[in-house]
């Protein structure tokens, strides 16, 4: 066999590997409740259907791990060169007003307060959930055509779009780390718990 052949059918050996996996765990998926469960239909999501979906799981994990971790542990930092469990919480508060400002049209209520300074599991609770409140008219105003839709960010001009870009990747961002604190501290994160 020349090398020109053999070439493009080593090429296509991992393909073939990778379709046939796929097909042997699909045969084995186990039968019972779970593979007889009907699923629910399959929804065509637009831009802002996308973000508000993420949006809503977002703030929903993060609220509940605020609401999980005991508050003697809002004071854990797993190294002292890094925030504690409260202070990422009052961070991400923080954030939520400095990115959804300009979705609104409007500017930061907050920009004077830094949330992150705030002691205590009850009072970081309520400035967390003031914090979405914010962010939840930002998102519920949503679709797709004011998505694309001009604001000022700063010295910038960006779509609304662009702008809340920031809140999903920072909430993101920050429930991950959180997601490591609470595991150090044995409470298991929402995003996993049963």
């Amino acid at each position: 066999m020349s090398s020109r052949t053999f070439a493009p059918s080593l090429m296509m050996l991992p393909l073939l590997m990778l379709t046939l996996t796929a097909q042997t765990a699909r045969a084995q998926a186990p039968a019972g409740p779970a593979a007889a469960a009907p699923r629910a239909a399959a929804q065509t999501l637009g831009l802002a259907a996308s973000y508000q979906r993420s949006y809503a799981q977002m703030k929903r994990f993060i609220t509940s791990q605020a609401e999980r971790m005991p508050e003697a542990d809002y004071a854990f930092r797993p190294t002292p060169d890094v925030k504690t469990f409260g202070q990422l919480m009052g961070h991400i508060a923080d954030f939520n007003y400095v990115f959804c400002a300009p979705a609104r049209g409007g500017t930061n209520p907050m920009a004077n307060t830094p949330l992150e300074k705030i002691p205590g599991k009850a009072e970081l609770l309520k400035a967390l959930a003031a914090s979405f409140a914010f962010c939840d008219e930002a998102f519920a105003g949503l679709n797709d055509t004011t998505a694309l839709e001009m604001v000022t960010q700063g010295q910038n001009r960006a779509t609304r779009a662009g702008s809340l870009i920031a809140v999903l990747v920072h909430g993101y961002e920050e429930y991950g780390y959180t997601a490591v604190y609470a595991r150090m501290r044995g409470v298991v994160p929402p995003s996993t718990a049963p």
